[in-house]
């Protein structure tokens, strides 16, 4: 096994290629636009509805200071990811009733990455060697491992349903190939196009994103994908030319967040094919439940928070926990049916994934 300092050129360029597609670009996309229009924040008039209480567990593994919760089920069950300081180790994690058990890289995979868990417990991810490209990885809850991989292509899965159905990108192993999408099923790949596909309900429909044109006329637009091959791009409010759709419930409901050339990124539920916006500050929507409940993270006092959209409601979540011991909740990323929430959490220069359970 290598050491960090002397990881391949290789493992490096596909780490970089799949953190890329992950959470942590939109993380700098924020930042960007947050910077160009810190002078042209509004606030948000928030109802005076009562704010709900949570209690807050933070996820740790034994021997990796920093994690990351990246998914939850309607069991309460969480997965994410664990890496050192030099993330020259990256390992994967099933988290029920308080306690992060690792899950078991199959043989030759170093790197993991889950992202996804649907209410059976199967967990899907990626996997990646010190050589070759990156394949798709399904924990199943029969405790049978699947490999997805292609010939020459690097494989990224990026949600699973109920039926096990897996979408992701994939991509040949050039450099400057397309990211495209597909569908696998049984043991079978559907390739689905340009469409970059982030998340799938039971119905197999998908929110995601699909870029177009070059230059100055180059458009990130938000998609929602539909089983019978409809695709339609969801509308942006005048003056934001940009937008992403993170996630999708089981109404086809997305979430994302708009941005424009002069506009800094706002959170946006797009309900029945119509966008509405979320919050008026610099803010991004990851997750969304039947209930129409939205979670991510907006700014407050030029740094920013886990937020959570309720109706008309605006919720820091930081407010909602009396025991936080010394742990900014930074960004929320799911919300189950119940309610529970989970994400990044931060102190000094740690980072943890939580669960926020709402009390009764």
């Amino acid at each position: 096994m290598q050491s960090g300092s002397s990881l391949s050129s290789g493992v490096r360029r596909n780490m970089i290629t799949l953190c890329r597609i992950t959470v942590a670009v939109t993380f700098v996309l924020l930042a960007l636009a947050f910077l160009n229009e810190r002078g042209k924040l509004r606030r948000t008039t928030l109802t005076s509805t009562a704010r709900p209480s949570y209690d807050l567990q933070i996820a740790t593994l034994p021997g990796f200071p920093f994690s990351s919760v990246t998914a939850l089920n309607n069991q309460g069950t969480a997965v994410g990811i664990a890496w050192t300081e030099e993330m020259d180790e990256i390992h994967s994690f099933i988290w029920r009733d308080g306690k992060a058990v690792e899950l078991k890289r199959p043989s030759g995979i170093r790197h993991c990455i889950a992202v996804d868990i649907n209410d059976r417990g199967d967990v899907v991810g990626a996997g990646m060697k010190d050589s070759g490209p990156v394949v798709g990885i399904i924990w199943g809850a029969d405790r049978k491992t699947t490999i997805i991989a292609l010939k020459n292509q690097m494989v990224f899965p990026q949600s699973i349903n109920n039926a096990g159905t897996v979408s992701g990108l994939y991509q040949t192993t050039e450099s400057d190939s397309a990211l495209k999408g597909f569908l696998w099923t049984a043991g079978k790949l559907r390739e689905i196009g340009a469409f970059q596909p982030l998340s799938l309900n039971d119905a197999d429909d998908m929110a995601g994103v699909r870029f177009t044109g070059a230059g100055e006329k180059s458009r990130i637009e938000p998609v929602l994908y539909q089983k019978d091959k409809r695709l339609t791009i969801l509308p942006r409010p005048r003056g934001f030319d940009h937008g992403l759709a993170y996630d999708i419930n089981s109404r086809s409901d997305c979430v994302g967040g708009v941005f424009g050339q002069e506009t800094t990124i706002q959170a946006v539920l797009w309900e029945s094919g119509k966008a509405r916006f979320l919050s008026s500050r610099p803010s991004l929507a990851y997750g969304v439940n039947d209930a129409g409940q939205a979670v991510g993270l907006a700014v407050r006092d030029f740094y920013y928070e886990a937020a959570l959209w309720d109706g008309k409601q605006e919720i820091f979540l930081n407010d909602t926990v009396s025991r936080r011991a010394g742990w900014n909740l930074f960004a929320a990323i799911r919300v189950n049916q119940r309610g529970q929430i989970v994400g990044l959490a931060t102190k000094g220069d740690l980072s943890q994934g939580f669960l926020l359970t709402p009390r009764k």
